[in-house]
């Protein structure tokens, strides 16, 4: 099992903790007996996105009070050969359906967002994908229990997998990877009240307001797919929760020390555009991180990354940690640069070295 992560900016955003927390309950609690778990699921099999490829979308109840919304897509090329990438973005509170329509998912909206084409550089061109909007009430998902902590958004997360994988057995022998983005950055300027809020965005084009919410809003759409609620790209109720928790201000570096004492890969990118998650507080992360190969991976050479001719952006690495800043590439790395992003996770997933060359060494 490898989990490439991306975590946001320093050591203030929490994705980490997230993943960290997966991995505890997947390494110290049982699956549960599939006739005692008694999973309710609301499921079903369409063709839009991708339709070449099995794909089924909809809820699972993960408790009488929380139904999370997923779509799962197989991958286009040996699916039973392929390993299973749950993709989750940040927020907390926003809808992975961002990086499914966005980013690196099968199908991407068109001009208008009347409708999607084939995305020739998803990622499911060599793994099985599985997109989950979480914590409750993001996207499409709904419940009436107040998800506030990353504990409790990860505890429902696992019981989603364990439910997913009664449902599909066919999926839970698979490598498993777990991918994220963001979660989220912080900013230091002037607050605005709800109203300066609500007239700027009267101001935006609707069509900067993401072309596939207007997608995912026909109700023939939202019929195809098993949706239940409308569509909510971004809650500010959940992200408010978690601000008032507190938990987006803890401390991801020792968790990260965990998974490497574990064993587990951990790749780390950076767009080297992303204001909001950037690759300097990224490198100081890693360069901080307390585990037995750190004099080792601090003293390795920085070098240039290459895909085909061209130099993609920088990596260092030793051992079971990666870490990459992405040339030319914004807070949503494979929106930015597609091939590389594609590149990037092909060889990590196939456990194949990127191609370098020498830059410096770090002193």
């Amino acid at each position: 099992m490898n989990f490439i992560i991306k975590p946001a900016g320093k050591l203030s955003c929490s994705f980490i903790i997230f993943v960290t927390l997966m991995v505890w309950y997947m390494l110290t609690i049982e699956f549960a007996d599939a006739a005692a778990a008694d999973p309710t699921y609301s499921i079903v099999s369409s063709k839009l996105c991708d339709p070449n490829v099995k794909q089924y979308s909809g809820y699972i109840r993960v408790d009488q009070f929380t139904n999370l919304f997923f779509w799962f897509f197989e991958s286009r090329n040996n699916p039973k050969g392929s390993p299973l990438t749950l993709w989750l973005n940040g927020g907390p509170g926003c809808s992975s359906m961002i990086g499914l329509f966005q980013e690196m998912g099968p199908c991407r909206s068109m001009v208008g967002g009347a409708d999607v084409e084939v995305h020739p550089e998803s990622w499911n061109e060599v793994s099985n994908l599985l997109f989950i909007d979480q914590p409750v009430d993001t996207g499409f998902s709904f419940g009436k229990k107040i998800v506030a902590t990353t504990e409790h958004a990860s505890l429902n997360l696992y019981t989603f997998l364990q439910k997913f994988f009664e449902k599909f057995p066919e999926y839970s022998k698979m490598d498993f990877h777990i991918f994220g983005e963001s979660y989220a950055g912080h900013y230091n300027g002037p607050k605005l009240n709800s109203s300066e809020l609500a007239a700027m965005r009267s101001e935006l084009p609707e069509c900067l307001q993401s072309n596939y919410e207007i997608y995912l809003t026909k109700p023939e759409i939202m019929a195809a797919i098993g949706a239940q609620k409308n569509y909510a790209n971004c809650s500010k109720d959940s992200f408010d929760r978690f601000v008032y928790q507190g938990d987006l201000e803890q401390s991801h570096k020792a968790d990260v020390e965990y998974l490497l004492y574990r064993g587990f890969p951990v790749l780390l990118y950076y767009g080297d555009a992303d204001f909001r998650c950037n690759w300097f507080s990224g490198r100081e992360l890693v360069d901080a991180l307390i585990w037995k190969f750190q004099s080792d991976f601090n003293n390795a050479t920085v070098k240039k990354w290459i895909v085909g001719n061209t130099i993609a952006g920088e990596i260092k690495s030793f051992d079971k940690l990666t870490f990459i800043r992405i040339y030319e590439a914004g807070h949503e790395a494979p929106f930015y640069q597609p091939v590389n992003s594609l590149e990037m996770f092909t060889k990590w997933i196939n456990n194949k070295a990127l191609t370098t060359i020498n830059k410096r060494r770090i002193k």
